[in-house]
């Protein structure tokens, strides 16, 4: 089970792992004269510790909806993005354009620096899916989101 990855997203490049199961995303660099809250080296989620992290267009930290009986269980709605009031929801990213394996950070940063970049740009999206079949589904902490508007996008279903 994928426990660390690197997620580029317009703005920011960050590298997403678990620590003692609460997930993180530490800031590896950020795009000069792009507004942002959180300073190179600083992490997402340190504030809230949520115990979810959504991966869909953005990287969004929530807590789950407890009012499913099943709620510990890992693949129940509650631990799902889509089924959380916005409420629970805590720290988020800008657009992801790519995800990628931590011994593919060169690549990371080759499409932070690209000309012309796309939500999950096309030039890395056998990467981004490679990354999001790691996870799987069934994941404790990392929840990939498939719904429309908040998901990644169909072409990365594995």
């Amino acid at each position: 089970m994928l426990e660390e990855f690197v997620a580029v997203t317009k703005n920011s490049i960050y590298l997403v792992q678990t620590i003692d199961g609460i997930p993180y995303a530490n800031k590896l660099k950020g795009r000069e004269g792009s507004p942002s809250r959180i300073a190179v080296g600083e992490s997402l989620n340190e504030k809230h510790r949520a115990p979810l992290l959504s991966i869909g267009r953005q990287l969004i930290f929530f807590f789950p909806d407890n009012s499913f009986s099943d709620a510990e269980d890992p693949s129940c709605l509650g631990r799902h993005l889509e089924y959380v009031d916005p409420e629970n929801w805590r720290g988020m990213t800008s657009d992801i354009l790519g995800l990628f394996s931590v011994s593919n950070e060169d690549e990371a940063y080759d499409c932070f620096n690209a000309e012309n970049r796309q939500e999950y740009d096309i030039r890395w999206t056998d990467e981004a899916r490679d990354v999001l079949k790691q996870i799987g589904n069934e994941h404790p902490v990392f929840k990939i989101c498939w719904e429309t508007l908040l998901g990644v996008p169909s072409c990365l279903q594995f």
